[in-house]
């Protein structure tokens, strides 16, 4: 018995990756911006021989089904391909970001649980008071703002206006990034006990995560009131 349920978790499991694949193949082809006339421009563009070059470079010239199967293939071997972009592995343009995005994500994830569940417990402790009111505005204006509206209202006010943030960027001009370990700014320095580094990166990461942590704030706030209300 126990064995037919692990096997058939493992069957959902393999049908429900192999649907995300195809809905994620298929979007990419669904934007209707041609990338190769992008990556050419507009002169190179002009030139049909050149376009059906680089067209069967990147395998577009291949009817869709047998597009797709190059890409499962390439998935199944940890080939995500080449970006058109950069013009190098796809992996590695995610060794080379991913840490930075993980650093922002896992910032904006602390910053949720500790605002969004104080919040929501105080709000259900004194309900129907003005504190209530306020923490069920906050979470309203988190979750129903859009999130680029947010980071510009928030670059403009407090590092165009106010200047009591930094700017973009990871680290102050000038400032050398800590010895690769994680690629993660704020570990790596705490890791080389460069605390100038770390208070520079964190100062760099907390208007970002702030802005990103916005919208879930006020969903683990309005979660967490109900639960405590229940």
């Amino acid at each position: 018995m126990y064995a037919r349920y692990v096997l058939t978790r493992l069957a959902a499991a393999a049908v429900t990756a192999a649907a995300a694949t195809l809905i994620i193949f298929l979007i990419a082809h669904a934007v209707p911006a041609d990338p190769i006339l992008a990556m050419l421009g507009d002169k190179a563009s002009a030139n049909p021989e050149l376009v059906a070059k680089f067209r069967a470079h990147w395998g577009l010239d291949k009817p869709l089904w047998e597009q797709y199967l190059i890409f499962l293939q390439g998935l199944l071997h940890g080939d995500l391909g080449e970006s058109i972009i950069s013009r190098r592995p796809v992996v590695a343009d995610i060794f080379q970001y991913g840490p930075a995005t993980i650093e922002l994500a896992t910032t904006a994830a602390i910053l949720t649980a500790v605002v969004g569940i104080p919040l929501g417990i105080i709000a259900a402790v004194r309900r129907d008071t003005w504190v209530d009111h306020t923490a069920r505005v906050i979470s309203l204006i988190g979750v129903s703002a859009p999130t680029f509206w947010l980071a510009f209202i928030a670059l403009a006010v407090f590092y165009g206006g106010l200047e009591i943030a930094p700017g973009p960027g990871r680290l102050d001009p000038g400032t050398m990034p800590p010895p690769f370990v994680t690629g993660m700014y704020i570990v790596d320095s705490l890791l080389a006990k460069d605390y100038d580094t770390f208070r520079d990166a964190l100062a760099h990461v907390m208007l970002p995560s702030i802005v990103l942590a916005a919208s879930t704030t006020g969903l683990i706030t309005r979660t967490t009131r109900a639960s405590m209300l229940e």
